[in-house]
């Protein structure tokens, strides 16, 4: 992996793959706890979790998965431009409003100046770096489009790594996603319905309950791509690099 890393800059794939298996192992303790108590499975608090952990371990297999080296560090420029191009809106929006509401926040005109020349110090540097990479790889820059790579592909991706259809891969994240937002439309077509009574008025009372099934499948899907990617981890650590074989064909 030392290759890996020093095509990946001071951003280093190894350090990207580690804090992406941190959280999905840190997730997947507190949903061992959670299922694990003898308690009822809980109605909701469970899909924010494995949802956690689902990108994290896609992630770092997606990133550690393939044997051909030039591939790694190209989807490692693809996730550095999503994260790029995320932290960078966020920050945009996060000054466009300080700046609306100043006074309110005891912001003076200068804070703001700085602070926005701060932002896009901080993106030329972060962008320098992506496209840097990019070039050394014959990569075309993926920050000079607007596709950027969603954790809904990174997730089937990683399920192709270990033989598993990427549709299945991205249902499974699409569904838990719909789960961890207030959605009435997605419970109502998703979880347990149960004991439902017709009042007088022709409303219909139901009981509605987690779906052991649903909560089931995400998590075994998460388990299987965590202990891949730890597997794929300890390959890459102990496998010899050849140079020549990050320098492949443009893509």
């Amino acid at each position: 992996m030392h290759l890996d890393d020093e095509f990946t800059g001071w951003s280093r794939i190894s350090t990207a793959s580690r804090y992406a298996l941190d959280h999905a192992s840190d997730n997947l303790r507190v949903l061992h706890r959670i299922l694990s108590d003898g308690e009822t499975v809980p109605f909701i608090a469970t899909y924010p979790l494995v949802r956690s952990a689902l990108e994290g371990a896609g992630l770092a297999l997606w990133l550690l998965g393939p044997s051909d080296p030039n591939e790694r560090v190209r989807r490692h420029v693809l996730n550095r431009a999503r994260e790029l191009f995320e932290e960078n809106s966020f920050r945009k929006e996060a000054l466009t409003s300080a700046g609306t509401h100043r006074e309110e926040l005891s912001f003076s005109p200068s804070d703001i100046i700085r602070a926005e020349r701060e932002r896009k110090e901080w993106h030329r540097t972060h962008r320098s770096e992506i496209t840097s990479i990019a070039s050394r790889i014959g990569m075309t820059d993926p920050t000079s489009g607007r596709s950027i790579v969603g954790f809904k592909k990174i997730v089937g991706d990683a399920h192709a790594t270990i033989d598993l259809p990427s549709a299945y891969g991205e249902m499974i994240w699409s569904q838990v996603s719909g789960l961890t937002h207030p959605s009435l439309l997605r419970a109502v077509s998703t979880l347990n319905m149960s004991n439902s009574t017709d009042s007088t008025d022709g409303t219909v009372h139901v009981s509605m309950s987690s779906k052991v099934g649903t909560v089931f499948s995400a998590v075994v899907a998460a388990l299987l791509l965590f202990k891949s990617a730890l597997g794929a981890y300890a390959v890459r650590i102990e496998q010899p690099g050849d140079r020549e074989a990050y320098l492949s064909t443009p893509l």
